[in-house]
């Protein structure tokens, strides 16, 4: 028991960075849209385009990754029910190597969308 609840806590961490995330990503597409306001060059406004389409792919995989971690879940209460000596912890590990990868390209996205936002602003 003491291994499932360890992924549960892991599981919950996971979930609980995810909403961070999400609230960041969407902070960063309101930034965007007070830019796109702001100018008509075409210069400026295919440079949002490119980061909004960043933005939805992360936005998109964080969409997969809260799915996944919540299926995960309900994977892990499936397995205690049917054998609560044996937790296959296989699958939460490849989700937080996941969130990692997440973490970091979201961090790196960060950088761009400020870099781009102080020169324009």
């Amino acid at each position: 028991m003491h291994k499932a609840q360890a992924v549960h806590d892991v599981d919950v961490q996971g979930l609980k960075k995810l909403s961070f995330y999400e609230d960041e990503l969407n902070i960063l597409e309101k930034r965007l849209h007070e830019i796109t306001a702001r100018y008509t060059s075409d210069n400026v406004r295919e440079q949002i385009a490119s980061l909004r389409e960043q933005l939805l792919l992360k936005q998109t995989e964080l969409k997969r990754l809260q799915h996944d971690f919540t299926e995960e879940e309900f994977t892990l209460a499936d397995q205690l029910e049917k054998q609560s000596d044996h937790i296959n912890i296989q699958r939460a590990r490849e989700l937080h190597e996941r969130m990692g990868y997440f973490q970091k390209e979201v961090k790196e996205l960060w950088v761009i969308v400020n870099d781009f936002l102080s020169k324009t602003m």
